[in-house]
């Protein structure tokens, strides 16, 4: 199905925004930033993710100053980081194809495998 260029009102939520050319996604407008769900101190309190040495990932969580490395078992793919100089760290993404449409897929939550590490 084609449509407008500035067509974005499902993925945007009924917002307008324009879809960016050879990815087929859209840009929204109005889009919600971390900051304005969760300040700094927010921030501050959630979990983060890193990878060690022998690649295992580390959850710690700073509120109860846990600290949790499990392998990524189950996992396929590389792994690489470009370290943002402004944060000092690097996002996780999961791509992949979904397996009933082969349509391309990103993913910005953790892999199952690691939800109930």
């Amino acid at each position: 199905m084609c449509r407008d260029l500035d067509d974005c009102s499902v993925e945007c939520d009924g917002g307008a925004g324009s879809i960016i050319e050879g990815l087929g996604t859209c840009q929204c407008e109005d889009i919600v930033t971390v900051d304005d769900i969760c300040d700094a101190t927010c921030q501050a309190e959630q979990p983060t993710l890193s990878f060690d040495s022998s690649g295992n990932v580390v959850i710690y969580d700073p509120l109860t100053n846990d600290t949790v490395s499990t392998s990524l078992v189950g996992v396929e793919g590389s792994i690489a980081c470009n370290v943002d100089s402004s944060t000092n760290g690097c996002s996780l993404t999961s791509l992949g194809s979904d397996p009933s449409t082969g349509d391309f897929t990103a993913g910005f939550d953790l892999p199952d495998e690691l939800e109930d590490t």
